[in-house]
């Protein structure tokens, strides 16, 4: 047994107190004088950009016009190849793998056009698009890939996924699909046109509780090319928006490219330029005279990255737009862009020779 003494409490508890005391107060000086804390939030335009070149041997064609994905390590992206194979590619955090899992599906659709994807996580992804005018939607759940019969003839442009039980498609001829977890229903929104006249519907989104899309007619006959937005309430599509472009006006009302519902509840629409809808009008955002935008995503009013056509990719940090000088190629067709909040995923088409090929920046 140990013959030290035990020193009653009574004497040392106020020299025990005061000595702590010191110690706490020395230690927070101490945190506070030498300068460190949080690490500061590196800004877009300070990442460094790495870039993966998708392509396969012998095909002169690989061009991606759609990404989307669950994180930074499940991304999907899809679009033209020559050759059928490797019109949708996934990301695993590691490597850029095009995906062959469809392959019975490739029976059905050799030569088809790959228009969109979307989703809500990594069991519930959505493409979509078509052989000819025969449409198709394709689901994955995480381990397979589904097909999905829709009763129409007319080719899918855009897919806006809300949640498994709650899927918007649109497509030509003025068709609207709606998924609601066990089957699709079919709604055509109809428009003045003449015969030749082509009428797309070229894309869908869901602001708060709205539904939005947005559609064109190409008059056959005439240079004359008129532009809408619909939306849905109470089960209704009401025309609220439309404009034209002709000989007498070239000045875009809108994007006429992709809408984009923002995670700040508001409706972005790219195309000559980008604008923000603001009650019943357009705000312009970003000058129809920069660039023609295809590719649009934000992580908040104050990371936002809009890209285009001509090598542009723009960033917003809550102060102003700047172009991100890394990204810049006058050969570079940008068509899509997603965002987390560290990593950014920015797709381009590489038109600068054959084979021409999808070039994917990565930036973090």
């Amino acid at each position: 047994m140990s013959s030290k003494k035990l020193l009653p409490l009574c004497g040392t508890l106020p020299k025990i107190i005061y000595l702590l005391t010191a110690v706490v107060l020395a230690l927070n000086f101490s945190c506070k004088d030498s300068g460190t804390g949080p690490e500061e939030k590196k800004s877009v335009r300070d990442y460094t950009w790495t870039a993966d070149t998708l392509t396969r041997a012998g095909s002169i064609q690989t061009l991606m016009r759609s990404i989307w994905g669950s994180s930074a390590n499940d991304i999907y992206i899809c679009g033209h190849n020559d050759d059928i194979y490797g019109n949708i590619w996934h990301y695993d955090g590691k490597e850029w793998e095009y995906i062959d899992s469809t392959q019975k599906l490739r029976e059905q659709f050799g030569g088809a056009s790959y228009q969109a994807v979307h989703g809500t996580a990594s069991n519930n992804v959505w493409v979509v698009g078509h052989s000819g005018t025969k449409p198709f939607i394709l689901e994955y759940n995480g381990t397979s890939w589904k097909k999905h019969m829709v009763n129409a003839n007319s080719r899918v442009y855009s897919v806006y996924a809300v949640s498994k039980n709650e899927v918007w498609a649109c497509g030509a001829d003025g068709i609207v699909y709606h998924y609601d977890g066990s089957g699709w229903d079919i709604d055509t929104i109809k428009v003045s046109q003449s015969l030749g006249d082509q009428y797309n519907m070229f894309s869908i989104t869901k602001v708060n509780s709205t539904i939005f899309a947005h559609a064109a007619v190409f008059e056959n006959n005439s240079s004359r090319d008129r532009f809408y937005l619909f939306e849905k309430n109470n089960e209704v599509w009401t025309k609220v928006d439309s404009f034209v472009i002709d000989s007498q006006n070239s000045q875009w009302k809108w994007g006429a490219n992709h809408l984009y519902s923002t995670s700040f509840g508001k409706l972005y629409a790219v195309g000559f330029g980008l604008y923000e809808r603001e009650g019943n009008d357009w705000v312009t955002i970003l000058p129809q005279e920069l660039a023609s935008f295809r590719g649009f995503r934000d992580k908040g009013k104050n990371n936002m990255i809009a890209c285009g056509d001509g090598g542009s990719a723009y960033h917003y940090d809550g102060n102003n737009w700047q172009e991100i000088n890394a990204l810049h190629g006058k050969d570079l067709l940008y068509t899509g862009v997603w965002m987390e909040e560290d990593e950014v995923f920015v797709i381009a088409n590489d038109l600068s020779g054959y084979p021409q090929t999808t070039i994917v920046w990565h930036g973090k």
